[in-house]
């Protein structure tokens, strides 16, 4: 094979995070053909993949096996980001869990927010995985911050790991009228079911007021937020709201939102959930108390509130 094709194809995606089926189509070969071109760089030694482990004390495991006896999670990450911003470290953290227990004919449930944001900016491009696929678990469309929107996450993913994408074209919260016809949809139902049905499912855990990406993205107003404050709500999984002892909130925007409810989530055999800082903690405590969660990656600063 030609040696300056392989090199170009590599720096291509190693460094320019470039997916296999864009460089396929600019060389006008196959995305299969581009995966195994990166397996022969390995083996020949061009490309060179090593793992730098942390330092002992970029995590306590002392509170991460605190919290994951506490509320009976079968693993916790509580990684030191004193130093750091704590986004893009535990995004990566998350990232690898993730990648970790993903296996040929899975399919992924993706929520949205900043938090789910950062794990999947830090997936690296891998190989194609025979028969995954990424599933969205709640509506979410707009023209505000797409970044953070749950159909441009389950695309970026599904990307990166050369998997299938299934979108769930339909908004967060909508109107009582605009709800009962779209539970109607043939299209939406279809995608609800799978997301019921997915294998594992990564969530961020969102605060209740102007730091929630319901709140950023303009699906909660001021008086919307009020209300459910004052009905006790201290965050939302899947733009679900609850309370603090982990009770689902029995309230008029749950009845109307698109998504998969608290407790089909409670049915999915591994829900990892990502959430920090000091304007969580009630959230991220109601989520443990609720018992959705299987995993949950956080930093230290949080995890030692959570004690309390």
């Amino acid at each position: 094979m030609d040696s300056r094709l392989l090199i170009k194809v590599c720096k291509w995606y190693y460094e320019d995070q470039i997916n296999q089926e864009e460089i396929a189509r600019r060389i006008g070969t196959s995305r299969s053909t581009i995966s195994r071109m990166l397996t022969q760089a390995r083996r020949q030694g061009i490309v060179k993949i090593t793992v730098d482990p942390p330092p002992a004390d970029a995590f306590d495991i002392d509170l991460e096996t605190y919290l994951e006896t506490t509320f009976n999670l079968s693993e916790v990450v509580v990684c030191n980001c004193e130093q750091q911003t704590p986004g893009p470290v535990l995004g990566a953290v998350a990232a690898d869990l993730l990648l970790r227990t993903l296996s040929p004919g899975h399919s992924i449930g993706l929520s949205w927010g900043r938090s789910v944001a950062a794990v999947v900016e830090a997936i690296p491009h891998t190989d194609p995985m025979e028969q995954v696929t990424v599933v969205a678990l709640s509506g979410g469309v707009g023209s505000v911050q797409q970044n953070y929107l749950c159909n441009s996450l389950v695309v970026q993913l599904a990307n990166k790991i050369g998997a299938q994408a299934v979108t769930l074209d339909a908004p967060a919260i909508v109107q009582h009228e605009t709800y009962e016809g779209l539970m109607t949809e043939r299209a939406i139902s279809r995608v609800l079911t799978q997301a019921s049905m997915v294998d594992m499912a990564l969530v961020g855990i969102g605060a209740v007021g102007v730091f929630s990406t319901l709140t950023a993205t303009e699906y909660l107003d001021p008086m919307m937020v009020a209300e459910l404050e004052a009905m006790g709500a201290v965050g939302d999984i899947c733009s679900r709201f609850y309370r603090l002892d982990g009770a689902p909130l029995d309230s008029d925007i749950n009845r109307r939102t698109i998504g998969v409810p608290l407790e089909t989530l409670k049915e999915v055999p591994r829900v990892i959930g990502i959430g920090w800082g000091p304007e969580k903690i009630q959230a991220i405590l109601g989520a443990l108390r609720m018992g959705i969660l299987n995993v949950l990656v956080t930093d230290r600063s949080t995890a030692q509130q959570l004690q309390h």
